[in-house]
């Protein structure tokens, strides 16, 4: 067997917890660096790639605490208190004072939109959305904020835990599955980091732990 073959056994087997047969020098360098991010939670390792992405994100405990921290989020980047929604039969009952939710698509009409995510990937702080009438496509792109619930229940390890989780839970997968990390952004013109360019330039996660 190859040195590169061996080393990349031995790494197969440190991921699934299993000694390795015969760990390269390599290999034994690498681990120290390695298994951090193996053993790091996984909700800690969710917001520090959504941070990297450029994205913010905060955790509550209870969806109660929901209304308040879009009264927060509103005031902070002087918005309109007027939100876009999807549907979602856990926040309808909410008490939202005078914040204004709409059910329904974004015509190009919304700036913030609020929506709830199927899960989430914390190897890459990745949302997971699927279209349907219920969440319209068009309120992860049209907005210029978008506020995202994610449930700390619907958060995997890796991209294909989700996939794995979706074949099992449905019979066909929805006609769009928007994998969306950080907010819209583009380098397009001279190198230039630009926010917003396809979509969002501001994108915040809620977190509801439990």
């Amino acid at each position: 067997m190859s040195d590169a073959r061996a080393a990349m056994l031995n790494r197969i087997r440190a991921a699934l917890g299993q000694p390795a047969s015969n760990p390269s020098p390599s290999g034994r360098q690498a681990a120290p660096r390695i298994r951090p991010h193996w053993e790091e939670p996984d909700r800690e390792r969710f917001a520090a790639k959504l941070a990297k992405a450029g994205a913010t994100s905060t955790i509550l405990r209870t969806l109660e605490e929901l209304p308040g921290e879009l009264d927060r989020y509103l005031n902070k980047h002087g918005l309109e208190r007027k939100l876009l929604a999807s549907v979602d039969e856990d926040w309808t009952t909410l008490p939202w004072n005078d914040i204004r939710i709409d059910i329904g698509p974004n015509l190009g009409d919304g700036l913030v939109s609020l929506t709830s995510a199927y899960g989430g990937i914390a190897e890459t702080g990745t949302l997971v959305l699927l279209s349907s009438k219920a969440s319209p496509t068009t309120l992860n792109f049209l907005s210029e904020y978008h506020v995202v619930l994610l449930r700390e229940k619907d958060l995997v390890r890796h991209m294909e835990d989700i996939f794995e989780r979706m074949w099992k839970e449905m019979p066909t997968l929805p006609r769009t599955v928007n994998l969306i990390t950080g907010p819209s952004r583009t380098a397009d013109i001279e190198q230039t980091i630009q926010l917003g360019a396809h979509g969002p330039r501001q994108l915040h996660v809620v977190l509801l732990a439990g």
